[in-house]
């Protein structure tokens, strides 16, 4: 299983490792951020805000579920294409 941490931008962050070949994303900066400001309730807002940041990207890039995501969606540098 490979999985990828989100960074600070979990949206395109997300779409980019799945792309690449990522099982899972992590995420759990943001959710902390979440349950420090508002508990269950900030961890319950944060997450749909992911959820409707990565419908958008999702959106923005032509797909409509995860599965469409592919190595094509992802710019890159020609020498990091090269390696990948």
């Amino acid at each position: 299983m490979r999985l990828r941490g989100a960074s600070t931008r979990p949206d395109a962050r997300a779409r980019q490792a799945l792309a690449l070949g990522a099982d899972a994303v992590l995420l759990g900066r943001p959710v902390l951020w979440g349950l420090a400001l508002d508990g269950c309730d900030g961890v319950a807002a944060v997450l749909d805000t992911l959820r409707r940041e990565l419908a958008l990207n999702l959106a923005l890039n032509g797909c409509t579920r995860l599965a469409d995501v592919t190595r094509a969606h992802v710019l890159a540098p020609a020498e990091v294409q090269a390696r990948l």
